[in-house]
């Protein structure tokens, strides 16, 4: 009888306890919590008080009446040595898909001719691209970049007194390069130096000269620099300057004539 009422008088704090904690490697304890924080539990059982990470805690039941068997000392010592399970962080996204749309306005060596005609050849500039990340550190990343636009543009220049010949630009290229990236937050500033080709043609129509077409394909270099916002890992927004070079003659011609000039580029990226 005396063992009976010692027996009874051990375990009624375990029988009081009614929080049951299952673990990630199958364990299971008893006991009642006692207080917790964003990263620990502060838990107590039979066997003492002892502090489960919340990482390490399955769920969480609460009973009538907890079991009075005391938490064996292989499960305390398998929870106070085992490591608290680390999430590992997402791959980088290292590829993208960009799009642009924008306003270019011709400039370099053969447009001095023009004169007053010349801010008329301004155009609508299209541009899709793909960028593969290189390099990527905590304030700086190196990207590789290629894209492939249009633009195109006329004017109406006087032949005569009465009427005026329609001169009508169109190009098509592609380009590529490195950039280099420097971030604060979400914030990104970029420069960028490239070179591509150009597929240029250039037609005339004129009631005094006739009708004209001529084309040509020549290299290209350019130079831009720009500012991103970026609005999740996956999503950003951008505007960039962007000064080609794509001078040459053609066919026939007495002068070059540059197809480049500066394209003021708004757009966004997808990263995948």
């Amino acid at each position: 009888m005396r063992w009976t009422i010692v027996s009874l008088v051990l375990f009624l704090p375990a029988m009081a306890l009614a929080d049951v904690l299952h673990l990630d490697d199958g364990s299971v304890l008893h006991g009642r919590v006692v207080s917790s924080t964003e990263s620990v539990v502060v838990f107590e059982t039979a066997a003492g008080t002892m502090e489960v990470p919340r990482a390490r805690i399955r769920s969480h039941d609460v009973t009538p009446a907890a079991s009075p068997t005391p938490v064996p000392t292989a499960v305390w010592e398998s929870f106070a040595m085992a490591p608290a399970t680390t999430r590992q962080a997402p791959p980088p996204k290292r590829a993208g898909l960009q799009g642009r749309i924008g306003a270019h306005a011709y400039g370099g060596s053969g447009w001095s001719g023009f004169e007053e005609y010349r801010s008329d050849f301004t155009s609508l500039a299209l541009e899709v691209g793909m960028s593969y990340r290189a390099e990527r550190q905590r304030d700086a990343a190196v990207d590789v970049v290629g894209s492939a636009g249009f633009h195109g543009g006329n004017a109406c220049i006087p032949d005569s007194s009465t009427t005026c010949a329609t001169i009508s630009l169109a190009n098509w290229y592609v380009d590529a390069g490195p950039r280099l990236e420097i971030f604060a937050g979400p914030l990104g500033l970029y420069g960028q130096v490239g070179a591509g080709l150009y597929a240029s043609v250039v037609t005339i129509d004129s009631t005094v000269l006739g009708y004209d077409s001529n084309s040509r394909t020549t290299l290209s270099g350019h130079v831009l620099g720009g500012a991103a916002l970026e609005l999740d890992p996956s999503l950003r927004l951008f505007g960039e300057l962007k000064w080609t070079s794509a001078d040459g003659r053609f066919p026939g011609a007495t002068r070059n004539w540059d197809m480049g000039g500066a394209t003021f580029f708004v757009g966004g990226e997808l990263r995948l």
